[in-house]
């Protein structure tokens, strides 16, 4: 399970007991140095009003920005799970699975702000990991369930 994705300055936009870490860079015994972005761990936004419309839209993070594209690093972005997102399932009524439109293009997805959205938080994140070069060595992620960090990747020379 892996929550809404926050960098350091979105969190003050939830309350801190819905906000956890999740992922962090650099050798520790068993955490990282550096933490680079934080989650939220309930599944519903506690900004969604009852009629599913966000009460901080103009203020909103750069995750919710982004949607439905789902940035997964540098590797590239997916889509959301139509299972999930009312919106996802529409646009998929009237265009195919657009899962099928992988890797997804700004021209197979016609949403500049979302583009921007997800380039701005790519950036960020390699900011991040440039700021603490030595120590992106080292990758870890926060697991919700669990509530305890894990190594996901370390690169030895």
């Amino acid at each position: 399970m892996v929550g809404l994705g926050l960098f350091p300055d979105e969190r003050k936009l939830f309350p801190k007991r819905l906000v956890s870490p999740q992922t962090g860079i650099g050798w520790g015994l068993s955490e990282p140095k550096h933490i680079l972005d934080y989650q939220l761990n309930v599944s519903a936004c506690p900004h969604l009003s009852k009629d599913n419309l966000c009460r901080i839209y103009n203020r909103r993070p750069l995750s919710c920005q982004g949607f439905p594209l789902i940035w997964t690093g540098p590797s590239g972005t997916t889509i959301a799970d139509p299972s999930d997102c009312t919106f996802v399932e529409e646009i998929e009524k009237k265009l195919g699975s657009l899962t099928d439109m992988l890797p997804m293009t700004p021209k197979k997805f016609r949403g500049p702000k979302e583009w921007q959205a997800i380039w701005e938080k790519s950036r960020l994140m390699i900011n991040s990991f440039t700021r603490h070069l030595m120590d992106a060595q080292v990758l870890w992620g926060f697991d919700l369930r669990k509530k305890e960090w894990q190594i996901l990747r370390a690169f030895c020379d």
